[in-house]
């Protein structure tokens, strides 16, 4: 009797971590990995919008942003990484904003004072 006790007690302790496990780490692992990734894509991204700006210069915002959408696309799914095309769309908006912002802060002051005149 007693061994058929402890038995049934290590299959409620193995129950309960089960439950744990499934309840609250895998979710908290789901929701790092995510985050990992996302910040991941976002740097990916921000590459891919500046060497689209280097690279293809002479062609309009729309066309360059077709080929970093196609060029991102293309990596995610070889990553086997799923995002929406409103995501991505955000995320190339982020980079292209971010990338002019930072263009306009290396514009020496002298530079930008005689443009205005």
């Amino acid at each position: 009797m007693p061994r058929e006790l402890i038995l049934r007690i290590i299959e409620v302790l193995i129950s309960v971590a089960a439950f744990i496990i499934t309840r609250y780490l895998v979710p908290a692992i789901r929701e790092w990995t995510r985050g990992t990734q996302l910040e991941q894509i976002i740097k990916w991204t921000s590459q891919a919008v500046l060497a689209a700006e280097q690279m293809y210069s002479s062609y309009t915002g729309k066309e360059r942003k077709v080929i970093v959408t196609q060029f991102l696309r293309k990596m995610l799914l070889h990553k086997n990484i799923t995002i929406s095309d409103e995501e991505l769309e955000m995320l190339i908006e982020a980079a292209v904003k971010e990338m002019n912002m930072n263009d306009l802060s290396l514009v020496p002051a002298d530079e930008d004072e005689t443009a205005e005149d």
